[in-house]
């Protein structure tokens, strides 16, 4: 059997499975068995023998907020590497089974933001490799009173402002130095009405989030106020987390839970287009859950959507006409480098799609568990020719790109639970444990 959906199951915390039956259970054996496959995944035999071509590296000065939102060049980053970690700092709260870590940190070039798992924000600054970091200041995102429906917050960085959308509904927006007397100041604070679980988008003075009721906001980034809402269709099970809006140009990109895509102007919440991504052929129910969790990626009027229910499809920005559609479902943000695309599936394959025809380039395997327990890795990083991926056993794994073959690995004490970021050519990791690396 597949150890595969083990390591999927750690991301699964279904919203219908609230209650459990107290009845007798029925007699007979009782076997596990959930399939997450997405078929045969071999090689197009027009690419055997070659190697992916992978662009030049370049410099990152900042990780102001998710890939997408910031970064449209599709290189991979720069990094210098060390074998062990440079300092280790810790920023509140680890993981426990009732909260985890979402997103991922921040950072405007010079200060890291990260939200512990009860929704503390640490500003915190990279002193060197000799002398280690240090916090500036903390925020607390959860009002005393609301302590008991604490959670991990996710960031944006913009011009400026730190954006904080909270796991009891609440967007705030920070100034991040800290004033004379210590605190950090609250440019404004709105309510958005339902627990937010992804990272907020921002550009052209217009913020936007999703929250877990199926509805998409734009705010004036400045002032606050609501601009527009759109609502889409509540699946009553859904993954833990969700895919940030994505903003190209005057358009936005919204997904949500139930596998609808909706393309809208970014000054309205009128849709150009939408579309569902239907789930491939199950025989249970969780493996079935259509919620696109992973970001959506644009490339100049290309469209890349991958959903957990085993559909990964290229759509045409304008007019939602599909490219090509492959088998192939995910709970993590697609990468695209140069030509190609990297995917890690839900049997944690590491697929290279050609992005013109989705034909595969090849696929590397990851390990499914350890002597412990099932291993669930995070979505990619590209730095120098490589990928990078963490794992929740406290692997550091590198895979080059132009072939799949692994080149070196690490073992850290405890598990990385958010994809890495670089800045400033140095690798940063945020640990279960509540430790923030520089690796």
């Amino acid at each position: 059997m597949n150890k595969a959906f083990l390591a999927v199951s750690l991301a699964l915390f279904l919203t219908a499975c609230d209650s459990f039956s107290k009845k007798p259970p029925l007699p007979g054996v009782r076997e596990i068995y959930l399939d997450f496959t997405s078929g045969d995944l071999l090689p197009d035999p027009d690419f055997k023998g070659k190697k992916v071509s992978v662009p030049a590296a370049r410099p990152l000065k900042a990780f102001p907020q998710a890939l997408i939102n910031f970064d449209t060049e599709h290189v991979p980053y720069v990094a210098t590497l060390s074998e062990s970690p440079v300092w280790s700092l810790s920023i509140g709260e680890g993981e426990t089974p009732e909260h985890r870590f979402l997103g991922h940190p921040v950072s405007d070039g010079h200060v890291i933001f990260v939200s512990d798992t009860l929704g503390k924000i640490s500003a915190v600054k990279d002193l060197g490799k000799d002398k280690g970091a240090e916090i500036l200041w903390t925020f607390d995102s959860i009002p005393e009173e609301a302590r008991d429906s604490a959670g991990c917050a996710t960031l944006a960085f913009y011009e400026g402002t730190l954006f904080v959308a909270t796991a009891i509904g609440d967007i705030i927006a920070l100034d991040p130095v800290k004033a004379a007397d210590g605190q950090v100041k609250i440019k404004w604070r709105t309510s958005f009405g339902a627990p937010i679980r992804s990272m907020p988008a921002v550009k052209d003075g217009r913020l936007f989030v999703t929250g877990i009721n199926g509805m998409t906001a734009a705010l004036d980034a400045v002032k606050g106020t609501l601009l527009w809402t759109h609502q889409g269709f509540t699946e009553v099970s859904s993954i833990q987390g969700g895919a940030s809006p994505v903003v190209k140009d005057d358009l936005v990109v919204s997904t949500y839970s139930s596998g609808e895509i909706f393309v809208m102007k970014a000054e309205s919440d009128v849709p150009l287009w939408s579309d569902t991504m239907t789930t491939a052929l199950r025989s249970d129910s969780i493996s079935s859950i259509p919620h696109i969790v992973g970001n959506p990626i644009v490339d100049g009027n290309i469209l890349y959507v991958i959903s957990h229910g085993g559909r990964m499809a290229a759509f045409d920005l304008s007019t939602g006409l599909t490219s090509w559609q492959q088998d192939i479902g995910s709970i993590r943000s697609p990468l695209l480098i140069g030509q190609v695309l990297f995917v890690l599936d839900n049997n944690n394959r590491v697929v290279c799609l050609d992005k013109s025809s989705g034909k595969v380039h090849w696929v590397s395997p990851l390990p499914v568990s350890d002597e412990k327990k099932a291993l669930l890795w995070t979505a990619p990083v590209a730095v120098n020719d490589q990928l990078v991926f963490g794992s929740s056993g406290g692997d550091l794994v590198f895979m080059r790109m132009a072939d799949g073959t692994k080149v070196k690995s690490f073992q850290l004490k405890d598990g990385i639970v958010s994809q890495p970021i670089v800045v400033n050519d140095h690798l940063y990791l945020l640990l279960s444990s509540g430790q923030l690396i520089r690796h």
